[in-house]
Formats: C-alpha cells, structure tokens, sequence
C-alpha cells in the first residue's frame, strides 16, 4: 500500500510539473547564465521546491497555459531552480524572486539583476499583471 501511495504521488508530481517539460527549461543554473550571456537575453527563471501546492495549480493553470510563453522561447532562457536540489540553486532563486517561498517566477538579465518585479505571491491578478510585465519588457 505505501509503494502504491509513492507511485501516486510522483505520477502527480509529474503532471503537475509537466508545465515545465512544454518549454526547454534548463534545470542547470550554470549551463543557464552561459546561454544567457552567449545569446544575450534575459533569464526566466522558475523557482520550485518539487512541492504540490495550490499556488503551483494556479500558475499552471494561468502562466503555464497563456500562450505568449510559447512564443518566448525565442527571447528568453528558461531556467527551472528547484531550491532543494542544491544550496547556489537556493541562494540564487531567493536573490531573484526576492523570496523564500516557492513557486516563484522573475526575470533577470543574463548578469543575474532582476528586472522588474518577481512573481512570488501566487494570485489570479499578481500573475495577470506578471504577464503584462513580460508582454511589455519582452
């Protein structure tokens, strides 16, 4: 029974975050700054700590789904931190999102400044005004 639990919860997991496998996240912040800085664009980065949540749902729902990410691809760096994975990961998705809580998008410059105001409080409205943000810097 607590194998069949596990199974469930990380076939959850995985469709959860199958947002993320729709874009070419990169999940190496390293490789991430060099592509950045190689093809001069900015970095939108993803922060998650591999956790479900109702915030996750949300951005899922609203973020994951607007079809201007899609077109994105061409202008900026995908880069999904997953905090728990490894301490700079952590470190550098507090510095980006301004936040310790996760899930959490900012966009930054490929010298890792923040631009404009992360999404790290995770409502309906934050996440319209979020992709305003990106419609007019990008």
């Amino acid at each position: 029974m607590k194998n069949l639990v596990c199974m469930f919860l990380m076939v959850f997991a995985l469709s959860v975050s199958a947002q993320s496998d729709k874009q070419d996240w990169l999940t190496d912040y390293k490789a991430a700054i060099t592509a950045a800085k190689t093809q001069d664009k900015p970095l939108l980065v993803f922060a998650v700590d591999g956790s479900d949540s109702e915030a996750l749902r949300l951005l899922e729902q609203e973020f994951f789904q607007w079809e201007g990410l899609k077109s994105m691809a061409d202008e900026v760096i995908f880069l999904k931190l997953d905090i728990d994975s490894d301490l700079y990961a952590k470190r550098m998705a507090i510095h980006l999102t301004k936040s310790k809580t996760t899930p959490a998008l900012a966009l930054a410059s490929n010298d890792q400044s923040v631009i404009g105001t992360p999404l790290n409080k995770i409502t309906p409205q934050n996440i319209k005004t979020f992709i305003e943000f990106l419609n007019e810097t990008l």
